[in-house]
């Protein structure tokens, strides 16, 4: 059975893990701000000529794809054909 200090350590978890996810965006160029008063805020990068505006699951989903697909050009023997 758990326990509330159980609970209260996984949420400090969860927030230090977002905590490192949003250094990460950041230091791939991701900046995380607001178009509008009224509107959420949300992770914003140019990319080839489009701009991605999402959360931030989102947004690491997305460079992390970039990532893997920048590591397989780098790298084509490790990747096959």
């Amino acid at each position: 059975m758990s326990t509330p200090l159980f609970h209260a350590r996984l949420e400090w978890r969860r927030e230090e893990l977002e905590r490192e996810e949003a250094g990460w965006l950041r230091k791939s160029g991701w900046s995380y701000k607001s178009q509008t008063p009224t509107c959420h805020w949300m992770w914003l990068k140019e990319w080839d000529g489009k701009t991605f505006m999402v959360d931030q699951k989102t947004a690491s989903r997305i460079q992390a794809h970039w990532d893997a697909e920048a590591d397989a050009r780098a790298h084509p023997e490790l990747y096959g054909d």
